[in-house]
């Protein structure tokens, strides 16, 4: 019985603007119909018949259940009411494989849910190799051929090498975490290196042996969140004060840097693929994904982009017109409401305005102007003192909570589809060109009883028009 473990907890800062907290990098679709996170879930099926376990943020949930409904895929989602790193996820889905589903022996396959690979049968073989080897307390890791001195990954040294029924294997000496450049243009001279995907493989009983070997603590507080989770809808919330107490830490740092450096009899097995891998963490990672053009340009996204004497620059548009003359080695990325212009090699001081702009302008990284709702999605098409326009599209089947407001007044035009509105005590339908004015105060919703998308045109006035103005009498997602 094999696993997969999806981990989609990211956040992506280094792909700002277009990667943001509430849509980050995974749930994005560069360059492809579906986004990284479904290119994960399909890898995941390609390996085991078995469920997935996605370990998803709290806010990130309807995405989630959106993205795996286009699929057509079912899911064990188990929400995070925060961020702690991979060492508690991992933590988490082994306790649950071994207590909720009763399959402790079961070959866990960790993943991450926003990495891109080019062809998925060396992961199978290296995969089926090493859940063939790995009993007891052993631990597979899946490495990496590297092919550039990049300083973003980590990497392995492998020790001996030795024949499985599916392909070699190397034990493991020690990991190194994201090496100078110096240090990382030696690495990839030397071919007993390899970079580290952060694919695991092991039962789910050696993960939790391993986390009470060498983190009693995070695992204590998972077990602890996982005991007082809550079931909602389709998803399973970990008990939020439990899992906050949790430490942030990585399941590298955690587990396999103590358990490499131990010594004492566990084996650490790697498998080799060379299969087009790449996180995709960075836009020049992202870039190397995608075919260049003739002056050794990528572009991104679906805007449209001209370049004049313009070489070896990453440009993405995700709608308006971007025009470049007489510049080289420019990251340029376009949302719309955020410009980003930087040099390619300061791409990992990213992370670093995002900070800053936190500061000032909290929206701007959190969510973009589309923003995506169980419902549907909305975008802010104008924003002034006293008054907002927004463009609403709800899918069909679906529906707005019944909810006021205090402090405004709305007025929706119907674009297309049927509207059916519940705005006091009454109800009624408007078509195409059609509107409704909903007063200050009136409990009200908007439903979507139609089989295609209802877009409406909603213009906000009054006082205070932030999203915290809503007032949820009735909601479907049940969100507070």
């Amino acid at each position: 019985m094999l696993v997969p473990v999806i981990l989609a907890g990211g956040s992506g800062t280094r792909l700002w603007p277009v990667s943001r907290e509430l849509h980050p990098k995974q749930f994005l679709r560069f360059g492809s119909d579906i986004s990284f996170f479904q290119q994960s879930i399909l890898r995941a099926g390609s390996l085991s018949e078995e469920k997935p376990i996605v370990m998803a943020s709290e806010d990130h949930r309807f995405l989630v259940a959106e993205q795996l409904r286009e699929l057509g895929v079912e899911a064990h989602i188990i929400l995070e009411p925060c961020g702690r790193n991979t060492a508690p996820s991992i933590a988490v889905a082994s306790a649950y494989l071994s207590e909720s589903l009763n399959a402790p022996n079961a070959v866990m396959v960790v993943m991450a849910s926003d990495h891109v690979m080019e062809d998925v049968n060396p992961l199978q073989v290296a995969v089926n190799a090493l859940a063939s080897e790995v009993v007891g307390e052993s631990i597979g890791v899946l490495g990496v051929q590297p092919d550039h001195p990049a300083t973003g990954y980590g990497y392995i040294q492998c020790g001996e090498a030795f024949e499985s029924r599916h392909c070699e294997l190397w034990s493991v000496e020690r990991f190194i975490e994201k090496p100078p450049v110096e240090l990382a243009s030696e690495l990839i001279k030397d071919p007993g290196y390899a970079w580290n995907s952060g694919m695991f493989v092991a039962t789910g009983d050696t993960f939790l042996q391993l986390f009470s070997r060498y983190c009693p603590d995070i695992l204590q507080a998972c077990v602890g969140a996982l005991e007082g989770a809550s079931r909602d809808l389709d998803f399973l919330r970990l008990d939020q004060s439990g899992f906050t107490q949790c430490r942030s830490d990585s399941f590298d740092y955690a587990v396999m840097e103590p358990l490499s450096a131990a010594a004492d009899g566990v084996g650490i097995l790697m498998a080799r693929i060379d299969n087009g891998w790449s996180d995709a963490g960075s836009w020049s990672a992202l870039a190397a994904t995608q075919p260049p053009t003739g002056d050794s340009n990528v572009l991104l996204g679906h805007g449209e982009v001209v370049c004049e004497q313009t070489r070896d620059s990453v440009i993405h548009s995700s709608g308006r017109l971007i025009a470049t003359l007489g510049v080289n080695n420019l990251l340029i990325a376009d949302t719309g409401d955020a410009l980003l212009v930087a040099e390619r090699s300061c791409e990992q001081e990213i992370k670093t305005v995002v900070q800053r702009l936190r500061q000032h302008n909290v929206g701007v990284t959190r969510e973009h102007v589309r923003v995506h709702r169980p419902w549907g999605f909305y975008e802010t098409l104008d924003d002034a003192v006293g008054f907002k326009v927004k463009r609403l599209c709800v899918h069909p089947g679906e529906r707005l909570s019944l909810q006021k407001h205090e402090h405004r007044a709305e007025h929706w035009i119907v674009v297309s589809g049927v509207a059916t509105t519940q705005i006091g005590g009454d109800t009624h339908e408007f078509g195409a060109n059609e509107s409704v004015f909903v007063p200050c105060g009136v409990p009200h919703a908007l439903i979507n009883q139609g089989a295609e998308d209802l877009v409406v045109i909603e213009v906000q006035t009054g006082s205070r028009l932030s999203e915290d103005d809503i007032v949820r009498l009735d909601d479907p997602y049940h969100r507070s």
